[in-house]
């Protein structure tokens, strides 16, 4: 019962195109180049749980988005998004909904609820209270080419609901993420229908901004010439003079012994015949000396 009012009011939606065809806002610059994700606008990804209640109806979202990472090969500052949203003026106890449009790097292998919205690139809240299938034109400041991740995130929780366009696949490279979806009422389509629009080749950088700029080389230093060193040379020491060996103190003279059998020894013989010589030749001289 709930899939056929919801197709009902898939229907409703529908007929209702037919009162919002007015062309997206703003104006794309001349020579913008579109790059759709998808072909055909199916209503599709709803980012809220949508029920009839008696003679009105109730809306819950939880934290619902619809996401796709994609590779820019040219810098862009533009996405056409088609939605339908719910017209309180149509729908009793519908309210206008708050949806954020945010644009991320991509980081390999994350999901559109894997980033924070305070890190985005670009980001903008609207506000939406009807349909508008020919799709709101968001224009940012330009981004350069790279790989990004775009995510349609509805805020409001209770009583708004926002509806993208799914479509078949123009670029299998394109990852699409509708784990966050509430309720598909166009089984079979995976593919967002959003289209990138190009900044004309004018508006284009002429230099990549995403190239890695080569460091500045430290300049090496000039090799100086380091100076000869010259040996001193080696201060032989002179051989040490070989150390005298101490002479001996003389002892002194041993004593004479008396000789065997009381005899004098020959030293003490010639001593005193010296004397008696120096007392001879003395006398000699003084008696010379009287003759004259």
């Amino acid at each position: 019962m709930k899939k056929l009012l919801i197709f009902a009011l898939a229907a409703a939606l529908a007929l209702s195109c037919f009162a919002f065809a007015s062309f997206a806002d703003g104006e794309l610059p001349e020579g913008a180049e579109p790059y759709p994700f998808a072909e055909g606008a199916n209503i599709g990804a709803w980012l809220a749980s949508v029920a009839q209640d008696g003679d009105g109806w109730i809306a819950v979202s939880e934290d619902s988005y619809v996401a796709a990472t994609f590779k820019a090969t040219k810098a862009f500052s533009a996405f056409l998004v088609p939605f339908w949203a719910g017209n309180p003026d149509n729908f009793a106890g519908i309210t206008p909904v708050d949806v954020e449009f945010a644009i991320f790097k991509a980081v390999d292998g994350n999901y559109g609820s894997d980033y924070n919205s305070d890190d985005a690139i670009v980001k903008e809240v609207f506000t939406f209270r009807a349909d508008n299938p020919n799709g709101i034109l968001w224009q940012f400041n330009q981004i350069p080419k790279g790989k990004y991740c775009f995510r349609i995130r509805q805020l409001t929780e209770e009583g708004g609901y926002f509806v993208a366009a799914l479509g078949d696949y123009t670029d299998e490279d394109i990852e699409f993420d509708l784990d966050g979806v509430m309720q598909n009422s166009a089984p079979g389509f995976e593919a967002i229908n959003v289209t990138l629009y190009y900044d004309p080749a004018e508006l284009q950088p002429t230099e990549d901004p995403n190239a890695t700029e080569e460091p500045t080389p430290t300049p090496t230093p000039e090799p100086t010439a380091t100076p000869e060193v010259t040996e001193a040379p080696v201060e032989t020491q002179a051989p040490e003079e070989p150390t005298a060996e101490p002479v001996a103190e003389p002892t002194a003279e041993p004593k004479a012994t008396d000789a065997p059998n009381g005899k004098k020894g020959c030293g003490n013989m010639i001593s005193g015949g010296m004397a008696v010589l120096l007392l001879a030749g003395t006398a000699l001289f003084i008696g010379s000396k009287k003759r004259h």
